[in-house]
């Protein structure tokens, strides 16, 4: 207990970006209660960062030419970093120009435009190396084309070292039976030191305390302080106001975060290594976007409801991510994977399993540490490092090199599953979660926690894991059938929506097309939605001979077909 705790000919319905749906923008929705047992711990591991000033500016050029030209090149440099982020402050890249950086380390690239920047929030991808060249490419007829830089983002390697297996690691039988996986739909929040996914609805999901975790607000006794406005909420007993409170804002670590697929191995020392710069994809929260919140009665800032930190049980985000500089295309699109989601509460003991990218020091790294000396030949080379942080070592050319001993391995952050006996399911108010004791390990919150329904033929994700919890009644993870989260995720392209989906199979519950329990052909769709609606059709096929035969409008209702995840094909 907590103590306060079908058409008759073929048709395709091309993929269209979130956001294209009668102006609605992207979203993100974050909810977290304070209010939890102590024994529990939220599963991220922070990946520490520091912004260094950088000063660039490129001048202003034109082009009179007939082609596209090179009008300025930089190399951006932050010696001894393993990867870093390059912000920009202003620019006017015209109708046409464009900059392109490129790794000194790997020559990986990365081209934007204005467009482009703006929905990656004016910064570049993440580098390998401590070293990126950047070139201003001016079109014809452009005029004052400039880019200017202000800082970089880069490794704030000290607070990399993560404390030996413990604390909030939680290894449910004595040892790490978690093993390496590819799941294409889940990728790795960098920066945020937390897992994130993909769903059929063009939404990602994480751990609420993986979007708003830092402690903003001053502890208040309510005690002491009666006339608080947090004092005169319905609190936990009498004292909701004295922990600290997040401000009910994403925090900057989220805000400069990318979300990651196909993440190559670690470091041999568990420094994390940057996916390829065509599998990164920024967070998309800008001016279009807004926070939607559950109010938790403990926060004092009344007029938004915003959240607090750390609850078992309603600790979620949903939240949109952009496009790829480089492809154009959302992971949803690319990759063609998404999770379905159901509401439901499994039998105990079915196996449950989490895919994440927690990290890993069961096996401690490979007892030499590497050289951070990017663009030169000694990188990745063995060094001596006598220190227990990250040092300058006369092996590495003056470079850093970082600890081994006791740190993290190659696998640390990388995406691996374990899967364990599903314990229970558990409702307290608006708190509902599943326990499960499959291995976890910290930056795993935000992971689909997946289980096998109608004897296993069919898999789905039930919840998002948050908190340890193996050496009580389990790891933890809030279900989908909390309300909120259950709501927002429905209606996450607009209210009220009605989903298709060919790939379900039969509904677990009543077809009711909604997210959790979507209709299986676009027909029954069309008839279901209301004046004005919207159709969310699932990536796959819909045959005629499947009972997709209809005449949208018919009826003479309004709606508009989405295809968010991918291409639909109907009537063939």
């Amino acid at each position: 207990m907590f103590a306060c705790l079908g058409v008759p000919r073929r048709v395709t319905v091309s993929a269209s970006p979130l956001g294209a749906v009668r102006g609605r923008t992207p979203v993100l929705l974050v909810a977290s209660l304070s209010c939890m047992a102590a024994p529990l711990r939220a599963q991220e591991s922070r990946l520490d960062f520091r912004a260094e000033s950088y000063r660039l500016d490129s001048g202003r050029h034109e082009n009179a030419g007939d082609e596209t030209v090179v009008a300025f090149t930089a190399r951006i440099q932050a010696p001894g970093t393993p990867w870093m982020r390059v912000i920009f402050s202003d620019y006017d890249l015209g109708r046409a120009s464009y900059i392109t950086l490129t790794s000194a380390l790997d020559g990986d690239w990365q081209r934007h435009d204005a467009e482009t920047l703006r929905e990656w929030q004016n910064g570049s991808g993440v580098f390998r190396g401590d070293e990126v060249v950047l070139e201003l490419h001016v079109a014809p007829g452009d005029k004052d084309v400039f880019i200017a830089v202000d800082r970089v983002l880069i490794a704030d390697l000290p607070g990399e070292e993560v404390p030996a297996q413990g604390g909030v690691a939680d290894l449910c039988f004595g040892d790490d039976d978690r093993q390496a996986s590819s799941d294409p739909a889940v990728g790795r929040l960098f920066f945020g030191g937390c897992t994130a996914w993909l769903v059929g609805n063009g939404a990602v999901l994480a751990a609420g305390h993986c979007v708003d975790g830092d402690p903003d607000k001053a502890a208040v006794n309510c005690s002491a302080n009666p006339g608080t406005p947090c004092c005169l909420a319905a609190c936990c007993g009498n004292e909701c106001c004295t922990s600290q409170l997040p401000d009910g804002q994403p925090d900057a670590i989220f805000l400069n975060a990318v979300v990651e697929f196909n993440v190559p191995a670690s470091l041999s020392n568990g420094v994390p290594v940057p996916a390829s710069l065509n599998d990164q994809y920024p967070v998309n929260f800008n001016s279009g976007g807004y926070l939607g919140y559950q109010s938790t009665g403990c926060d004092p800032n009344s007029s938004n409801e915003a959240i607090a930190n750390n609850g078992v049980g309603i600790d979620w985000a949903v939240f949109s991510v952009g496009r790829n500089a480089n492809t154009g295309l959302t992971p949803h699109v690319a990759y063609g994977a998404f999770w379905r989601l159901a509401a439901l509460i499994p039998l105990d003991d079915r196996p449950a399993c989490v895919t994440g990218y927690g990290i890993d020091n069961t096996s401690p790294g490979t007892g030499d540490s590497r050289c951070l000396a990017a663009g030169t030949a000694v990188h990745d080379q063995a060094c001596t490092n006598p220190g227990p942080n990250c040092v300058s070592s006369s092996q590495c050319g003056g470079n850093l090199c970082c600890p081994a001993v006791g740190s993290n391995n190659a696998q640390s952050v990388t995406q691996q599953y374990a899967c364990g006996p599903y314990q229970d399911f558990t409702s307290d108010g608006d708190r509902h979660w599943h326990t499960y004791k499959a291995d976890t390990m910290p930056a795993t919150s935000g992971s689909p926690v997946i289980i096998g329904v109608a004897d296993n033929t069919r898999v789905y994700a039930i919840g998002i894991n948050t908190h340890s919890g193996c050496s009580g009644d389990g790891n933890t993870g809030t279900a989908f059938t909390q309300p909120v989260l259950n709501q927002w995720l429905n209606n996450f392209i607009q209210p009220a929506p009605v989903y298709v989906d060919s790939g379900w199979g039969p509904c677990i519950g009543p077809c009711d097309g909604t997210i959790f329990e979507p209709l299986p052909n676009v027909a029954q769709g069309v008839g279901a939605v209301a004046d004005g609606g919207t159709v969310v059709i699932v990536r796959g096929s819909y045959p005629h001979s499947q009972g997709n035969a209809f005449t949208a409008g018919a009826d003479g209702k309004a709606m508009t077909l989405l295809a968010p995840v991918g291409p639909v094909t109907i009537g063939n």
